[in-house]
């Protein structure tokens, strides 16, 4: 899997630079907005879904919207409506797709790259909430 990263292009970052919220949250739109722009072979999309699959999302929405996204995986090209209709089904009849369906989503790769950064970074927050637990 590692050497279809590196030919996706995904630049593990080196540097192990925290992350703050904003940046996860990011990231983490960007990773949906690559999964749901049908750009990309199916593999790396495939290889996209699998880098998240363990990976705890910073915004509940987003990690409803991934489990919709990999529930329906199969299928050659997911829509706003057919997700919509997904995430009803699942109890989510309110969310706001539109910021998944971009009009210019990030490439597969780009969004792989940026998984990788996620996954490798550690948690800003997570410095400070030890930090206030430190303290008590």
């Amino acid at each position: 899997m590692e050497r279809l990263r590196q030919t996706l292009g995904g630049d593990v970052r080196q540097d192990r630079t925290a992350l703050d919220r904003a940046d996860r949250l990011a990231i983490e739109l960007d990773a949906l907005r690559g999964l749901c722009g049908g750009a990309g072979t199916s593999e790396q999309r495939r290889v996209l879904s699998e880098s998240l699959a363990r990976y705890r999302f910073s915004e509940p929405e987003h990690q409803v919207v991934f489990e919709s996204l990999r529930a329906m995986s199969g299928r050659k090209e997911i829509s706003a409506a057919s997700l919509a209709v997904h995430l009803n089904n699942r109890g989510f009849p309110d969310l706001d797709l539109e910021k998944y369906f971009a009009a210019a989503p990030p490439s597969v790769e780009q969004a792989l790259a940026r998984v990788d950064e996620l996954r490798s970074a550690p948690n800003a927050d997570d410095g400070v909430a030890q930090k206030r637990m430190s303290r008590s």
